[in-house]
């Protein structure tokens, strides 16, 4: 993840708290996608193994 200059020198004026809400910030986000994407991963698989089980699947 890259951060334009002007970000860098707005951070170089802002005590360290801001950057770690900042940061956490991102890491609830990201926490988040993985949680979602991961639930429908295994939503996915479930309804696969549904149909590769039943009868009427022909390959």
């Amino acid at each position: 993840m890259y951060l334009p200059l002007q970000s860098l020198f707005v951070f170089n004026k802002t005590p360290v708290y801001s950057i770690q809400i900042i940061s956490m910030t991102l890491g609830k986000i990201k926490a988040k996608i993985t949680k979602f994407y991961s639930k429908n991963y295994e939503k996915n698989m479930n309804n696969l193994a549904e149909i590769l089980t039943t009868k009427s699947f022909k390959p």
